[in-house]
């Protein structure tokens, strides 16, 4: 019988420190034959050397000495193998140094397992030591504009080590969408700025600030700064719904790429659509533009909803990013079916609120797909609250107020009604509460 135990240096290291493990092979009784014992670095940890190992003071071992391979180079996933055609009883320990990469962030766990085989065992048996990197030093990466306001914040990150300056590569300026600058410390990325702001948002031309701040346990900061810059010409894109009064329906796109063309000639795919909740055939327009834009508009508002028959413009706007720009038009037409109900609106209970309940029914007897909208005024006109959206073909609405203060009195409620194909018509309703 062989066993085997694992053991470590220091199971919570710094950063850059070697690590020292070392394997002991117990062979208490008989000599043992194709004993083999693998260990695999785990990934991030680097291989430093593996001496030869040690036998007990006076053991004759007819031992072949254990020899790594294949020769392990520095780097991720170093596997070392020793190999003992036989081994005679005694202790064997084997030794080999592995280091903790600079800059490895606090918290990084390495959980290095050997194992052992020989042909009297059916699975291997393992041995395992777990090493914690410690960090003292608190790392705060933040981005300034020249007005000292904070653009960019990093992950806080925590190291065992200062970070005493840092490198901006490949270099200081960030020139288009894709360029990044990498913040370098001796040879490791700590961070990368993509010219974008907190909310992801490109920043305006001009310079700023990298600035590095490493604190300590005792509030001691350490901080480094350099400088970068952003010179980008971006050209923006719009795409937009207008119906015949001027208001913006429909915000289709709204994207920013590097220095482009002026957009000058736009195609549509159709003149007239008649959209439905339901989809079907002439449902949506393409808008297709020469600098190779695609959007497509549904018939649909911002909110969702199918719009009303009318007059519709499909507005391309475009900036080359040295200050030109372009705006196209484009006209379409939204032409659905007239919507026809025969029965009528069922408001129950009504007067509502105190015994009667505190929630309103509205309906329609109908089998016909039927979406009900619903929204409510006082008498005065003014709005109460927000508008209420039925489950789409249901041809119902519930407007509860549990827990909302609502007074007595008397309301108008304004009822949409929609079918699939987007046409609709508006009922009004007096709806009475008794609180």
């Amino acid at each position: 019988m062989v066993d085997i135990l694992k053991s470590v240096s220091d199971d919570s290291p710094g950063s850059g420190e070697t690590l020292i493990y070392t394997l002991t092979l117990s062979v208490p009784e008989d000599a043992a034959g194709s004993v083999t014992v693998t260990d695999t670095l785990p990934e991030g940890l680097e291989f430093v050397s593996a001496p030869q190992p040690t036998s007990p003071p006076g053991n004759v071992a007819v031992v072949a000495l254990p020899t790594p391979g294949p020769t392990p180079p520095a780097g991720n996933g170093t596997q070392l193998v020793w190999t003992f055609p036989t081994i005679q009883p005694g202790t064997y320990s084997l030794i080999y140094t592995a280091r903790v990469p600079s800059l490895t962030a606090a918290g990084t766990v390495y959980l290095n397992t050997a194992e052992l085989t020989y042909p009297q065992i059916t699975l291997p048996k393992t041995a395992q030591a777990a090493a914690t990197v410690q960090g003292e030093f608190t790392v705060k990466i933040a981005v300034y504009n020249e007005a000292g306001e904070v653009v960019k914040v990093f992950p806080i990150l925590r190291f065992s080590e200062p970070v005493s300056d840092i490198d901006l590569q490949v270099d200081r300026i960030i020139n288009s969408l894709s360029d990044t600058i990498e913040i370098v410390y001796r040879g490791v990325v700590i961070g990368i700025w993509d010219g974008n702001n907190n909310q992801g948002d490109p920043v305006s031309n001009g310079r700023y600030h990298i600035k590095v701040d490493s604190m300590d346990l005792w509030g001691s900061v350490q901080s480094v700064t350099q400088e970068a810059s952003v010179s980008r010409n971006l050209a923006r894109t719009q795409v937009t719904v207008y119906n015949s009064s001027g208001e913006a329906v429909r915000h289709l796109t709204d994207s920013l790429a590097d220095l482009g063309t002026l957009s000058g000639s736009v195609t549509l795919s159709a003149q007239v659509i008649s959209p439905s909740y339901n989809g079907g055939a002439n449902g949506s327009v393409t808008l297709v533009a020469d600098s190779g834009l695609t959007a497509v508009w549904d018939g649909r508002a911002d909110d969702g909803s199918i719009v009303t028959n009318g007059q519709y413009f499909l507005e391309l706007r475009t900036t080359d990013g040295r200050g030109g720009e372009s705006t196209v038009t484009r006209e379409v037409n939204v032409l659905h079916g007239d919507l026809k109900v025969d029965g009528p609106v069922r408001v129950t209970p009504n007067p509502a609120g105190g015994t009667f309940g505190t929630s309103v029914l509205f309906d329609v007897n109908t089998t016909a797909y039927l979406t009900l909208r619903v929204t409510l005024y006082t008498l005065a006109g003014e709005l109460l609250g927000e508008r209420i959206d039925g489950t789409p073909g249901a041809a119902s609405a519930t407007w509860d107020f549990s827990n909302k203060k609502v007074a007595s009195g008397l309301y108008l409620a304004v009822v949409e009604l929609i079918d699939a194909q987007g046409g609709s018509q508006k009922r009004v309703h007096k709806v009475a509460v008794l609180q």
